[in-house]
């Protein structure tokens, strides 16, 4: 579907791969510009969480003065740059949003962090737990005593990602509008924070800080339940009739516990 449209990737570890990713399986053309050592995610795993995430792309490796000349030759044809260094970072490599922009003004530059560009938090290095742990989601994902569980995909990575080519998508409908470029800043904690907002909103009418009880346990119809061979099994039905019923499924399901021996 986006056949034609070039895609500077800058960014290395997850976000931006994953964001660059996406837009390449939409036939995005992603060309991935590495120092010599590589992106950073390359080492991990014998290097095959890098090959499922870059997947498609182009690579090129650029060195000092003359990769980054390169470099601006490149930007200047893209349709879209995507960089996830800490802010300030490309600028000083002469590649910041408004030193591209003088050669190509309908640049769609993304940049990813953590915190956001203009936070005051925005310098700081971080990574996926910390992130899932500031937008209160870590909160979410807790233990029969409430303890925070270690999650084994990294949540923060994979949304901020996904929120990140969202937001290259409609600034690119945008630009077929207006003419214009833009700049995105991308914040991974605000991506996560975005999903907690009907907790919030839950919790400040006064419920839980757990969200829909329909949905976080406190019903059997939607519940995980382990099985007789040691695995586990999710049950999920909270519609009844086209209405939410977790009351009375929370009853029946109860009883029906109870004679099967679930």
């Amino acid at each position: 579907m986006l056949d034609g449209i070039v895609v500077l990737d800058f960014s290395h570890y997850l976000p931006g791969p994953f964001a660059s990713w996406r837009l390449a399986q939409l036939g995005v053309d992603v060309i991935k510009i590495e120092p010599p050592s590589g992106d950073r995610l390359r080492p991990f795993a014998g290097g095959r969480l890098f090959a499922a995430y870059n997947a498609g792309k182009k690579s090129v490796a650029l060195k000092t003065e003359e990769g980054r000349d390169q470099a601006r030759r490149l930007a200047a044809r893209a349709d879209v740059l995507i960089e996830s260094f800490r802010p300030g970072v490309m600028a000083r490599l002469g590649l910041g949003y408004d030193d591209v922009r003088r050669d190509n003004e309908r640049i769609i530059y993304c940049s990813i962090s953590g915190f956001g560009q203009q936070s005051g938090r925005s310098l700081l290095g971080s990574h996926d737990l910390n992130y899932m742990a500031f937008s209160g989601l870590l909160a979410q994902l807790a233990d029969e005593r409430g303890r925070p569980v270690h999650p084994k995909v990294t949540l923060a990575d994979f949304i901020g990602g996904m929120a990140a080519a969202e937001r290259i998508l409609v600034a690119l409908f945008a630009r077929e509008k207006t003419g214009a470029g833009a700049h995105l800043d991308v914040s991974l904690v605000d991506g996560l924070a975005s999903m907690m907002a009907g907790h919030f909103a839950i919790e400040h009418g006064g419920g839980p800080k757990t969200g829909l009880s329909e949905l976080s346990g406190e019903v059997v119809c939607y519940q995980l339940y382990e099985t007789k061979d040691g695995r586990y099994m999710s049950l999920a039905a909270i519609l009844r009739n086209g209405r939410p019923s977790g009351m009375d499924c929370g009853a029946m399901g109860a009883g029906a516990a109870g004679r099967s021996g679930i």
